[in-house]
């Protein structure tokens, strides 16, 4: 078996051929846009005598912006709680700080050493392509069942998460989507319907006081009305506290959040990955969700032991003026081509009732 960092002529001109096309793709669904330059660096892979590079079950989908002084940490982190083959996908997004230098080092130093890691794809934007639009590129080297969104700043503290993931995706024919941080609605309901579920998340935080430490969070009961239901901890403040039960249970709803988010592969390239023309930062996995939703798919909550602080998140960072505009710009474009969701929200479209509640959870045991 080899290990080495891949950047032959052949292997560059395929991928970025495969970029190039989606810069193009990208300029007409937005009626004109030009993505910012974005190019292919090469790939730390392990291979067998025959050259063919190993399989892998999950590709981790990772943009990084700025994030030299943790993504060592977060990389070795979800490295040692991964106990599938597993491919890493890393698009460093205009980054001014050493995080394309950290990272390669790292590799360098350790690739052969991680026995589940197969591959790990470097790619570098001149300018800042923002979050939805990193996802697509990536999505674009998958070729493995499931692909992961994973942001650069979560530490996926949790060995079983994906093997949990993977025996819901076999229990559940029509699941597409689990994410380890919450599900929540696509459209708040009437001030009336949410009184009652409300009530109970205000009961079910005095009871957490109560019982707990007081730097712990308990998940408590889930009703489909609740417009947000998953991890409500603030780390180091605070940190989530789940039982036995809940750790085996998929909490069905509406759309999936941040990550970490597991989706299916196959289905997520049906739809032609997030809408990123019409959402550039955020709200891209709800209206995948809603996409699949109207296809007949379902998406749920599967509690996970992951975290991250609030300021090393990629979005809570100050932006420099040049990077504002370029969001600006972006944002103007969204404005003109709505999604599915934008439309959902303006009473536009309709969510498919189809069969996909007729269940709140989904025991794995």
């Amino acid at each position: 078996m080899l290990y080495e960092f891949l950047e032959s002529s052949d292997e560059k001109s395929k991928f970025q051929e495969l970029i190039e096309s989606y810069r193009s793709d990208f300029q007409n669904r937005s009626r004109g846009f030009e993505l910012p330059n974005v190019n292919y660096i090469g790939c730390f892979q392990k291979t067998v005598k025959n050259y063919e590079s190993l399989d892998s079950q999950i590709f981790v989908s990772i943009p990084v912006k700025n994030q030299a002084q943790i993504i060592n940490s977060v990389m070795t982190t979800l490295i040692e709680n991964t106990n599938q083959s597993f491919t890493i996908g890393l698009l460093f997004d205009n980054c001014d700080d050493e995080s394309e230098r950290v990272c390669k080092d790292f590799f360098k130093a350790n690739f052969r050493n991680f026995g589940k890691l197969s591959q790990v794809y470097f790619i570098r934007s001149l300018g800042d392509l923002f979050e939805a639009t990193c996802e697509n590129i990536l999505l674009l080297f998958c070729s493995s069942p499931y692909f992961v969104s994973m942001q650069a700043d979560i530490y996926l503290a949790d060995k079983s998460f994906f093997e949990r993931s993977l025996k819901g995706f076999d229990k559940v024919p029509n699941l597409f989507a689990l994410s380890g941080r919450a599900v929540i609605l696509l459209k708040h309901k009437s001030k009336f319907y949410s009184t009652i579920p409300s009530l109970f998340v205000g009961l079910r935080r005095v009871i957490g006081i109560l019982k707990l430490d007081k730097k712990q969070k308990i998940l408590g009961p889930y009703f489909r009305g609740l417009k947000y239901f998953g991890d409500i901890s603030d780390p180091p403040k605070t940190r989530m506290n789940f039982n036995s039960r809940e750790f085996q249970t998929i909490f069905l709803g509406e759309a999936v959040i941040r990550g970490p988010i597991i989706w299916r592969s196959e289905i997520i390239k049906q739809l032609s990955g997030f809408n990123d023309v019409a959402h550039v930062l955020g709200r891209d996995e709800c209206d995948m969700s809603l996409r699949a939703s109207n296809r007949g798919y379902v998406v749920g909550y599967l509690p996970t032991l992951s975290y991250s602080y609030k300021e090393m998140g990629t979005s809570r960072k100050k932006r420099t003026v040049e990077v504002q505009k370029q969001l600006s710009d972006r944002e103007k474009i969204a404005g003109q081509n709505p999604s599915d969701l934008s439309l959902f929200w303006n009473n536009q479209l309709e969510l498919n009732k189809l069969k996909n509640f007729s269940k709140r959870k989904v025991f794995l045991n």
